[in-house]
């Protein structure tokens, strides 16, 4: 709890200290197994850790007004982005962009053009319904396994998968009748 109290500090208001210890606490081992993607050391997922909740404090309001299936997903990309500045600071992590000498002239309009269809994709997730989104969006945005998903939502694992089945051929559909092709 004595970490907590630094974060709690951070906050603009002391009302809001409930609802992040709350978010804290439930939020912590999700953003600590993204932590232990990137590092074996202890101490380098701590210091993720302690980085991405100093923020979170600091945009407690803003974090607090996403929408609440939102939330999870917005911690897991703070948490990434905060071990890929570690790695990048010790020199460990290289952006796959390339770089100004790459042979590839068009090779930074392909990844905007990637980036672009991975957040049409996310948004077309997202307006599904609850039933296969949030499969789907721990499953491919979050990159949880079915057995994770599974202890989550409190479903089996078999239901798991098959409501990612499902999903995915219905978001497959939706891509076809956006005219994305899936291949």
């Amino acid at each position: 709890m004595n970490v907590v109290l630094l974060y709690l500090a951070l906050l603009e208001s002391p009302e809001d200290e409930p609802a992040f210890i709350e978010l804290y606490h439930t939020n912590l081992p999700e953003l600590t197994k993204v932590g232990q993607r990137f590092f074996t050391e202890k101490s380098l997922i701590e210091d993720a850790l302690q980085l991405t909740w100093e923020s979170v404090a600091k945009n407690f309001t803003k974090i607090t007004s996403l929408p609440r299936h939102e939330t999870v997903p917005y911690l897991v990309t703070m948490m990434k982005n905060k071990c890929k500045d570690i790695l990048r600071s010790e020199k460990k992590y290289t952006e796959l962009l390339p770089d100004e000498d790459a042979v590839y002239e068009d090779g930074v309009d392909d990844m905007v053009h990637i980036k672009s269809e991975y957040q049409e994709i996310v948004a077309l997730i997202r307006k599904m319904s609850d039933t296969y989104r949030e499969v789907l969006e721990r499953r491919l945005v979050l990159e949880e396994s079915n057995r994770e998903i599974a202890s989550k939502m409190g479903i089996s694992e078999a239901l798991v998968a098959k409501r990612f089945s499902r999903g995915r051929a219905l978001l497959i559909e939706i891509l076809s009748d956006e005219g994305i092709e899936y291949e």
